[in-house]
């Protein structure tokens, strides 16, 4: 992303786990940015630096790292059914931060609608007609059809498969290679393990398993 004078924005990347590293990685070869440092609560930083950057304290961000310079990504997995970084998102956007999201480059969409803060892996598709909400994580090589509408800070991991007009709602969890057969809706906060087939729509938030997938906990 360019700033007003065409100079690239600096980008934060909010978390030093696993998945920042892994994002990191996109990030400084892919995107559009300068990857300057990482923010993480200040109960949560073990160190001062991370990959070569320096880590800072949220607390003091807007003092460190002002939002008129800076833009912010969220890197932080589905932890606490996806509301850890729902609440994230709504701490930077209330502090006036922009948060960015990231597309790969071999990744197709087409989609009508797209949220901020989504990010798309590679050679993941999704089709035309589509509605992705804010905060969406999409995994690699998923696939998702036409007329679908996902919604805010759904994780979707690898190799994941929504047919036609599915309905993903509000921080909804698909594990890898999960099925959802075409037209089905699934509720908000709904958690489908693994390797799951969803043949029908799923009203009643909880943990989904199986061939076809079964409630076997509920939230």
């Amino acid at each position: 992303m360019q700033g007003a004078e065409g100079q690239r924005r600096r980008l934060l990347i909010f978390g030093t786990t696993a998945m920042s590293e892994r994002m990191h990685f996109y990030l400084d070869r892919y995107a559009d940015f300068d990857c300057v440092g990482f923010v993480v609560d200040r109960q949560h930083r073990a160190c001062d630096t991370h990959l070569g950057l320096p880590v800072h304290d949220y607390e003091d961000l807007v003092d460190t790292c002002p939002p008129m310079d800076h833009d912010v990504f969220v890197a932080v997995g589905y932890s606490q059914g996806n509301r850890g970084r729902e609440a994230i998102y709504g701490r930077l956007e209330a502090g006036g931060y922009q948060v960015a999201s990231f597309f790969a480059p071999s990744a197709a969409i087409n989609v009508d609608e797209l949220g901020t803060g989504t990010v798309v892996l590679d050679n993941a598709t999704v089709g035309p007609c589509c509605s992705i909400g804010r905060g969406v994580f999409v995994g690699p090589n998923t696939v998702a059809g036409h007329h679908i509408r996902v919604g805010d800070f759904a994780y979707i991991s690898s190799s994941v498969t929504l047919l036609g007009g599915c309905s993903i709602g509000k921080r909804v969890f698909l594990g890898g290679g999960v099925i959802v057969k075409d037209g089905l809706s699934i509720a908000d906060d709904t958690f489908i393990g693994m390797g799951s087939v969803v043949t029908r729509s799923i009203e009643v938030p909880g943990v989904y398993v199986g061939h076809p997938a079964r409630l076997v906990r509920k939230f």
